[in-house]
């Protein structure tokens, strides 16, 4: 692509790494050439720890002010409701669609003609997302009743409160995201990862407010009568406040850039009858994944009906919350900050049809990722209940023994899922939403199946748990069926068998390095805290131990295994010493 800068001396400001940025279109031609993706990805999973741990103590405030259960239900069940619908409505087809015509059309447009176009289709995307947000918002009674229609009336009531506070989030989970996306195709990575810290920051000032104003509430807290007005505004209007700032705080690296937001109602030559059937496909895909998390929802709500009449704790919505927020630590430190590294290059060489280097950027992707996710899978699984007493630790001992099984059932997938989360990354760039629907069958189908014959021939207290355990046999389908559609589209066929070379070292690595601390675990050590009532010092403590044994025994057995990228950094260390001798 041309570096020639554009004629108006408007767009020259310096970008993350210190250089002098030319116009966007330029910005996105040499992002993909010489955009270090190492530092990249360093930069995003930094930002998503930070963000993560304040996210974990941002659950711990949450579990301390309204409890695991009951109350702690319905709230859950209404927060959770923006970023399902945001994902069924909008997510899918702006992945599919924003980033790809983002690359062609800056790429393409050079100068402000680029920054007018991208304007206008930013501008024609954030009014419908404000009409989609107001339509949520006017529905939420019955979206309530189908994703929590099982429980208590009370309860129920309150849900719908809850959401009419919480579903305006929609808005700015897409503003978020569409802000985020142009960062992204100028090959700015890292304001996307760090603006959630400012989400959680927000949400932690108003727990902590909640907390000094009204106290810590009981574990099973059913009681609905306390829940005034000011309650569920600082409660609720707290998440959406902190949601609004994580969204509107990216205009300011967008303006760092050069890259002038305006409204533009030109709406003329965007190409949407070429876009329509991949948005089409891409809701479809959604729409899937979204029945999957439905379906979850629905049987915790109505382990939670029946919890309530019976007075007797099922798992429920809450405690399958509390568990995901641990789940998905490896696919947002891990594989969203890699995927999302290459994504721009991605879609650009899927633009320009050199499937070599898609390939290339593929296993890269998937190997760097997979490296770090089926480690971090395999601590989740032996360290499940300590991670239940540290993060939630005001959970009693039955909430945080059923929160450690349904961590250990989803945890099982987190090795497919890193191929799965890539391979919907490639199918976007090249525009086959079709074949992302089809790779999204599984999620619903085996979840369902579970769900429906758990209801009806178990009792409550198993019906969340084999629910779940849909969740990690579909992942392993999607990425087999992703791959399969990858193939069709020219990925070098020797990719899967180094893909498949790669985890096994990986996984017995990681089975090795956590068996001495399964044994550890499993020893009766009289006042060391294993119990399933362990507190949170101990559990703190067992994280750290888990940490401390598996990492080092990890990195060993990769090295002895002979993993490429262990031991290419092994072999560079070793020759720093040496290398710092001869300069002497």
């Amino acid at each position: 692509m041309s570096d020639t800068k554009d004629s108006k001396p408007q767009m020259a400001p310096r970008d993350q790494e210190g250089e002098a940025a030319t116009d966007p279109g330029t910005q996105v031609a040499a992002g993909v050439e010489s955009t270090n993706r190492g530092r990249s990805s360093v930069i995003m999973a930094a930002g998503t720890l930070v963000s993560r741990i304040l996210g974990f103590v941002r659950q711990w405030l949450l579990v301390a002010a309204i409890g695991g259960y009951g109350i702690a239900d319905a709230f859950n069940t209404a927060n959770t409701l923006p970023n399902t619908l945001y994902n069924l409505l909008a997510g899918g087809i702006l992945n599919a669609i924003l980033v790809p015509t983002i690359v062609r059309t800056l790429s393409q447009n050079k100068g402000h003609e680029g920054t007018d176009r991208v304007n206008a289709l930013l501008t024609l995307t954030a009014i419908i997302l404000l009409g989609l947000t107001v339509l949520t918002v006017a529905l939420a009674w019955p979206i309530v009743l189908l994703f929590g229609g099982g429980m208590h009336p009370q309860l129920f009531s309150l849900t719908v409160i809850f959401a009419l506070w919480c579903l305006p989030q929609i808005f700015f989970y897409g503003v978020y995201a569409l802000l985020g996306q142009v960062l992204n195709s100028l090959s700015s990575f890292g304001p996307y990862m760090w603006a959630p810290v400012v989400n959680n920051l927000v949400g932690i000032a108003g727990l902590g407010v909640f907390l000094f104003l009204y106290g810590t509430a009981p574990a099973h807290n059913f009681d609905v009568s306390a829940w005034d007005t000011s309650r569920i505004v600082l409660l609720a209007g707290s998440m959406t406040l902190g949601i609004a700032l994580q969204a509107l705080i990216l205009v300011f690296p967008l303006q760092h850039l050069g890259f002038q937001l305006r409204a533009n109602f030109h709406w003329r030559g965007l190409g949407f009858r070429r876009t329509g059937r991949v948005a089409a496909w891409a809701f479809a895909g959604l729409l899937a994944n979204s029945v999957m998390t439905l379906i979850v929802t629905r049987i915790g709500s109505e382990a939670n009906g029946v919890g309530q009449a019976a007075n007797q704790f099922y798992p429920a919505t809450s405690i399958y919350g509390y568990a995901t927020m641990l789940y998905i630590l490896p696919q947002s430190l891990v594989t969203i900050s890699v995927s999302t590294a290459f994504f721009t290059a991605m879609a650009f060489h899927a633009t320009q049809g050199d499937f070599a280097a898609l390939s290339a950027d593929y296993l890269q992707a998937v190997r760097l990722s997979s490296l770090f996710t089926i480690p971090l899978a395999g601590m989740l699984i032996v360290g499940a209940l300590p991670l239940a007493n540290f993060t939630a630790s005001a959970l009693p001992p039955d909430q945080a023994r059923a929160m450690a099984v349904v961590l250990v059932t989803i945890s099982l997938g987190i090795p497919a899922q890193t191929i799965f989360v890539t391979n919907t990354r490639v199918l976007y760039s090249l525009e086959d939403t079709r074949a992302q629907f089809l790779s999204t069958l599984p999620f619903p189908l085996l979840t369902g199946c579970l769900a429906v014959f758990a209801y009806l021939t178990l009792s409550p207290e198993w019906w969340l748990e084999v629910t779940v355990i849909g969740e990690p046999l579909a992942q392993f389908l999607a990425a087999w069926w992703g791959f399969r559609m990858l193939r069709r589209h020219g990925l070098d066929s020797k990719v899967l068998h180094q893909i498949t070379e790669h985890y096994w070292r990986c996984v017995a690595a990681t089975v090795l390095a956590g068996l001495p601390a399964t044994v550890l675990f499993a020893l009766p050590v009289p006042g060391a805290g294993w119990s399933i009532g362990a507190t949170f010092t101990s559990g703190l403590g067992r994280c750290l131990v888990v940490g401390l044994i598996m990492v080092p025994l990890y990195i060993l057995f990769t090295w002895i295994f002979g993993v490429h990228e262990v031991r290419r950094v092994a072999a560079t260390k070793s020759r720093e010493p040496r290398a710092k001798r001869r300069r002497r």
